[in-house]
């Protein structure tokens, strides 16, 4: 690997990052509210209180997608995006 592929995958990382949660809170959010998929009980034993969230789980989630995407990127060829 060289700085220029790091940097790539952490700029993605980033971005990636950006606009996941731009769509969740500006789109998705109310969507979820107002057409739930399971029942409220069950969405409470799956998602963690904000107190909780494990910070450093969500940094090596990023990072990993946004690595995929340079990696994707990088091996099909792309020149210009």
């Amino acid at each position: 690997m060289n700085k220029k592929f790091l940097l790539a995958g952490i700029i993605t990382s980033i971005i990636n990052l950006l606009l996941n949660a731009t769509a969740y809170f500006f789109v998705l959010k109310e969507i979820y509210k107002s057409y739930p998929a399971v029942s409220e009980e069950f969405t409470m034993q799956l998602s963690r209180q904000p107190g909780q969230i494990i910070i450093w789980a969500m940094v090596v989630t990023s990072l990993a997608m946004g690595f995929l995407i340079t990696i994707v990127l990088k091996w099909s060829g792309a020149k210009n995006i």
